[in-house]
């Protein structure tokens, strides 16, 4: 008799489409790089207190699968194995011609909305809070691109905000320094996934591989009903994902899986010598922790003809919250109560390293909730927890222009 150990597997993840029951799982593409997942796989008990000629069990029968849950933690990936060309960009994140993103998929199904900014155009230099570019056409605003910058090694991080002329981008924060077009003409595009109120038309599905053939579960009609980021200033960024199971089956038939060799790079700490900064309302913000969720609710189109009962989840509210621990350093300037603005708040990870960063970007917060003072090992701090307010300052309209809250991996 053999055992299945927890620490043994591989949990991989694809787009699939509703009332699916099978699908193709390539399992160094979709394999994400977390820790072993949480499944809890019901399926309800259907059954009534019928008489009986004694006490006895009454009849049971087996009903629908559908209110399944599963939950893990992960590291946060980037698109791209290497340093994209100048032809590269990240369609392949969507599975279009080379592989699957799979922190990409999270996030769009968890956001709603999700965009591919263009990488035709080239950096010919400008300032912190006016890149220039050639190429003749206008960048879209709302998208994120990476350019080099003069200091030494490292890049920066933009949210085009404007193109004027075309070829003059004000960014929606300031880099850090200047653009230097003698390092990179590249401007690294980006994968942008941004809130919105639409519907993923398709699934997610899942499927887990514990360490020997007969310990294979996969999991059908899922859907992101939480993401939280997890961040401090000495660690990596972890993913904490919860999902909802729409129908499951454990197949037999599977492998022990090989080497975990994901291609998908992961994230390094998020340290300045990285390339990570914390911005709020123009100014770098220290802060001792981080964490932004993304909630979703669902509604269940039910139908008979459905393999669990279950049509489709239709969302029908998406929350989105970013709570910052800071250390106090002018309490007259620091606290702020429910309803107080704190501008834009932008956070870059990894930004030094193209195909490996990512950016988030809240343009218009506003406090939900603050506790005014705290202890944070010895310092006096500050907490809040941030809302994405209606945003409307960017110079076009079309998504992801004017979304309040978007993540881009670059």
């Amino acid at each position: 008799m053999g055992y299945s150990q927890t620490k043994i597997g591989r949990l991989a993840v694809i787009e699939s489409t509703w009332g699916a029951t099978s699908g193709t799982f390539t399992a160094v593409e979709a394999a994400i790089d977390c820790e072993p997942p949480a499944l809890t796989l019901t399926e309800e008990t259907l059954t009534i207190d019928g008489i009986r000629s004694s006490f006895e069990e009454p009849t049971h029968l087996s009903g629908s699968k559908m209110n399944s849950t599963m939950s893990f933690k992960c590291f946060l990936n980037g698109w791209y194995n290497g340093t994209p060309g100048a032809t590269d960009d990240p369609t392949a994140s969507m599975g279009t011609s080379r592989s699957i993103h799979p922190i990409g998929l999270l996030f769009k199904h968890a956001l709603g909305g999700h965009a591919v900014s263009d990488h035709a155009q080239d950096l010919t230099g400008g300032s912190a809070s006016a890149i220039t570019h050639g190429g003749g056409d206008t960048i879209t605003p709302g998208h994120a691109y990476m350019v080099s910058t003069v200091t030494s090694g490292q890049n920066g991080i933009i949210w085009v905000k404007e193109d004027t002329g075309p070829g003059t981008i004000t960014p929606a924060v300031n880099l850090s320094s200047a653009p230097d077009s003698s390092v990179s003409t590249n401007m690294y595009s980006s994968h942008v996934l941004y809130l919105s109120s639409g519907q993923v038309s398709v699934p997610l599905a899942f499927q887990y591989q514990g360490s020997d053939a007969d310990s294979l579960v996969e999991c059908y009609d899922c859907s992101v009903t939480s993401l939280k980021l997890s961040l401090s200033p000495l660690g990596p960024p972890e993913l904490d994902v919860e999902i909802a199971i729409g129908s499951w089956s454990a197949p037999g038939g599977g492998s022990a899986p090989a080497a975990y060799t994901n291609q998908f790079p992961t994230l390094n700490a998020s340290l300045g010598t990285n390339g990570a900064r914390l911005m709020l309302n123009g100014s770098v913000q220290q802060s001792v922790t981080m964490e932004c969720e993304i909630s979703c609710e669902y509604a269940n189109a039910l139908s008979h003809a459905s393999d669990q009962g279950l049509a489709q989840r239709v969302c029908t509210s998406r929350t989105t919250t970013t709570s910052l621990t800071i250390p106090a350093t002018a309490l007259h300037t620091d606290l702020a109560g429910p309803g107080d603005t704190k501008g834009i708040l932008q956070l870059d990870l990894n930004a030094n390293t193209p195909g490996n960063a990512m950016s988030l970007l809240v343009p218009n917060t506003v406090v939900r909730e603050s506790s005014p003072i705290g202890d944070s090992e010895g310092l006096i701090s500050v907490a809040y927890t941030l809302g994405a307010n209606v945003y409307t300052a960017d110079s076009g309209s079309t998504a992801p222009a004017d979304t309040p809250f978007r993540v881009a991996f670059l």
